[in-house]
């Protein structure tokens, strides 16, 4: 596996939160501006950020197809380039967030806890009774995350992976990319 950052290769044991080289990281907080995505430029850097990562810009998730592109979308932005964003649609009483993503020499420099809070808050606005976020089973960070940020495990879609591509593929971790967890936060 090779670090996304920096392009060489990872040694296992060498880990940092999952996929990148510790030195690759941002040394300390950065400023950006959250706000909901609305020029062309953001949306194509989402798309590429989204495509980096998981080579797709749509998604089956608890039985339905989603895609970036048509979601709504909040980015971190610093200097026009988006460091984050979040993809996000409300259905009924709940508010469906499809995903956060950010670049990887920002990660852990708060934009992910910004994003999520600035979720909360459209959440809060919208008077939805609970956000809900599907992760993979590899996906450790991102579980990790949400649980620290007040979600519960609330559902399983077993095989899911292998649904949407016809076999299993290899995850974050090299850890077999097999099922679909859901995470719910209940709105107070």
């Amino acid at each position: 596996m090779n670090c996304p950052v920096c392009k060489k290769s990872i040694r296992k044991g060498k880990l940092f939160i999952g996929y990148i080289h510790p030195r690759c990281l941002q040394s300390k907080r950065t400023n950006f501006t959250v706000k909901e995505a609305g020029t062309p430029a953001e949306m194509r850097q989402i798309e590429k950020l989204c495509l980096g990562t998981y080579g797709e810009l749509d998604f089956i998730e608890m039985g339905r197809w989603y895609d970036v592109r048509k979601m709504k979308n909040v980015v971190a932005v610093k200097d026009r380039r988006v460091l984050g964003f979040a993809s996000w649609k409300k259905e009924e009483d709940r508010l469906f967030l499809l995903v956060i993503l950010t670049e990887p020499e920002y990660f852990r420099v708060g934009i992910a806890t910004a994003l999520l809070n600035k979720i909360k808050s459209i959440a809060q606005n919208l008077k939805v009774k609970s956000i809900i976020v599907p992760i993979s089973n590899d996906d450790l960070i991102s579980y990790v995350f949400y649980q620290k940020n007040g979600f519960r495990l609330s559902g399983i879609d077993l095989r899911l992976p292998e649904k949407r591509h016809g076999r299993e593929k290899k995850g974050f971790w090299d850890l077999p990319c097999r099922d679909e967890f859901y995470l719910e936060y209940k709105l107070p």
